[in-house]
This record gives C-alpha cells, structure tokens and sequence, in this order.
C-alpha cells in the first residue's frame, strides 16, 4: 500500500514494515518476521525494483517482529543494517534486553499514567454517552514547529 510518493507500507496483516525507495535505490524501515522475506521480494517485484536494489535496512529497534529477516538481506544483498546502539546486542543475539517488555519499567515514567489516565477517561466518557467521533479534514501541511500529534489532531477537527 502507497502510503505517500516512494513510500509504502507491507504487511500481511500482523507485522507493518516500510519500503523508501528514491533514484532506483529501496530503504527497508524495520524487516517484519523472518517469514516477511519473500513478501518484501514480490513486493520489490511489483514496485519495479528488485533484492539487489535494497539498499539498506533501518531498524527501529530491536523486538523480532522489527529485526525479522535483516540479517539475511544483509547476508544476500549486501544491504547495510542500521539500528541504535542500545539496541545492537538484543539485535544480535535475539535475547530482550533486561527490562525489556516487563510492566515494572513502564510503572517509573510518566507516559504511562497520562496514558493509562487518559484511556480510563475517554472509557468513562463513553460509558455516560458524552464522547462521539468528530469529523475531520486531513492536515494539508505540517505546523512549521513540532507540536504533539493530538495537538494537530484538535486543531485539525470541526463539529459535524
């Protein structure tokens, strides 16, 4: 699926992974499952481009869902694999890192209560009738500085 000019979306229905392609030339952002590996082949077939034009493999971190069938595209296209630091060993060896996916890491930040916060008020809301879907219209350009995505959200809607 296209999500905008050079860039589309794979799946086949659990792990998404991206293709960037620019100048005949294909970025991998994240490699899916290491059964992902023939859909990103046929997928590259159908955009033109085939394995030897992948170029390179961003993987945003390190869970095997994401780092999938990195390595084997490395290994068989010479692709360069990228990934941050902290996450080069549990790429590596495939093991979590130690607080890896445990609820106890998330209870010390903050994230998790406004998150946890909001999504019991939004339940609540519903409960009583009071929250509805709201119309709205796609952004047409990006704000020139960063704001948070439900910021835009909110500037974005109208009352239908």
């Amino acid at each position: 699926m296209q999500v905008t000019e050079g860039i589309h979306r794979l799946t086949r229905g659990v792990t998404n992974f991206y293709l960037i392609g620019e100048s005949g030339k294909y970025t991998l952002v994240d490699a899916g499952a290491p059964a992902d590996w023939a859909f990103c082949s046929s997928s590259l077939a159908q955009l033109g481009g085939q394995l030897a034009d992948l170029d390179a493999v961003l993987l945003t971190h390190a869970h095997p869902d994401h780092t999938g069938f990195a390595e084997r595209a490395r290994a068989e296209t010479g692709a360069r694999v990228w990934i941050h630091t902290e996450d080069e060993q549990a790429a590596r060896t495939g093991k979590a890192g130690k607080h890896d996916g445990k609820v106890t890491s998330y209870l010390l930040k903050a994230a998790f209560y406004r998150t946890t916060f909001s999504l019991l008020l939004l339940l609540l809301r519903r409960r009583r009738g009071a929250a509805r879907m709201i119309p709205c219209r796609p952004a047409t350009s990006w704000p020139r500085r960063i704001r948070s995505p439900a910021g835009s959200a909110r500037r974005s809607c109208r009352q239908g």
